[in-house]
């Protein structure tokens, strides 16, 4: 078994709800010269669409805002080891 899958976190209850929409909203980061951050449109959208009030999407944008932060983190460390060196 691979060592990532065997040492994978335990999400506490109810966070698998935010991480199921960060999942859903990578779908959205604009791609170009680089992967972009998620914009703040689709997870209002995304809070709209699963009914929740404004605490709650407050929640959503802070939890996925993290996430989408270290995602990006290790997307970019990954760019940079596949570069030559200088």
């Amino acid at each position: 078994m691979p060592e990532k899958i065997a040492n994978a976190p335990t999400l506490l209850p109810g966070l698998s709800f935010y991480f199921q929409a960060f999942l859903a909203l990578s779908s959205c980061r604009a791609i170009g010269m680089g992967e972009g951050r998620i914009p703040w449109t689709a997870a209002y959208d995304y809070a709209e669409r699963m009914d929740l009030d404004s605490d709650e999407f407050e929640d959503l944008w802070v939890l996925v805002s993290l996430m989408d932060a270290e995602y990006l983190k290790y997307r970019l460390k990954q760019a940079e080891s596949k570069r030559p060196p200088a």
